[in-house]
């Protein structure tokens, strides 16, 4: 969060399994506070079955589930 009110910040990655905080209570604490609510949030998680909580619990615009498979063409 101190970065965050240190900078200008529109995009967010996280982890959704932190040290200090995870992440569903920094995006909690983004998407509930009015100065931060606009910046975009996607989580990462391991956690395969619980697409439906992140999105209910957590409010983040996007999840990407890990490990992913990048597809070069």
């Amino acid at each position: 969060m101190q970065l965050i009110e240190a900078n200008t910040v529109d995009f967010i990655i996280s982890d959704v399994m932190m040290a200090e905080m995870d992440g569903l209570e920094l995006c909690r604490l983004i998407k509930t506070n009015i100065q931060y609510s606009n910046i975009l949030l996607v989580l990462l998680t391991a956690k395969g079955n619980s697409e439906a909580a992140i999105q209910g619990i957590a409010g983040a615009d996007a999840y990407i589930l890990k490990p992913f498979k990048w597809k070069s063409f």
